[in-house]
């Protein structure tokens, strides 16, 4: 299935089958990591997270598990193969990002912010409070604390009623006034 058909779809409010196989997967992931490559050229980095969020929401919109499915998709294009030993690997790995232009001033610093909000996403949905705990007993820096208390927060309440509103969420949460469309 190709990006133009899965586009066409959510633009025009059709639907394309649920994944039946792991090439399904395979391709949706693989199209997610060419648009987060594109949007790497978004020098604010908020926007740049939010619209590949927001991309992933469009590609997995009938599946039959449409959050969790998403937010393996995140993982594997924004963090690697997984936020243990795979961090920044993978087949699907989009790449680093570094910056936090678009971000709330407090939740700045000069890595990668990309990142560490898809992770907070990602442990707040698998994880919940105690990996959200952990997350912040690791972390050392105070705008990733910050950031971790905003994003996981995203991830513990989404849904598959809700997963498609994750974008703009995700702005309100931890956009500067830039990154607030």
């Amino acid at each position: 299935m190709s990006l133009a058909i899965l586009k066409k779809a959510a633009i025009e409010g059709g639907r394309i089958m649920p994944s039946k196989s792991k090439s399904s997967d395979n391709l949706r992931r693989l199209n997610l990591r060419s648009y987060a490559i594109k949007q790497f050229q978004n020098e604010n980095r908020c926007d740049l997270l939010a619209n590949i969020v927001n991309q992933a929401s469009l590609f997995v919109m009938s599946e039959k598990n449409p959050a969790s499915i998403m937010i393996d998709d995140i993982e594997a294009v924004l963090i690697g193969k997984n936020m243990r030993e795979g961090r920044g690997h993978g087949q699907f790995f989009a790449g680093n990002v570094k910056g936090s232009k678009g971000f709330k001033p407090e939740l700045r610093d000069q890595w990668n912010q990309v990142q560490h909000a898809a992770a907070g996403i990602v442990i707040g949905y698998k994880y919940g409070w105690l990996g959200y705990q952990f997350a912040k007993f690791r972390e050392k820096e105070p705008q990733d604390d910050r950031l971790y208390d905003a994003t996981c927060q995203l991830g513990r309440m989404l849904n598959d009623n809700n997963y498609f509103d994750l974008a703009n969420k995700l702005r309100k949460a931890i956009g500067d006034i830039t990154c607030q469309q």
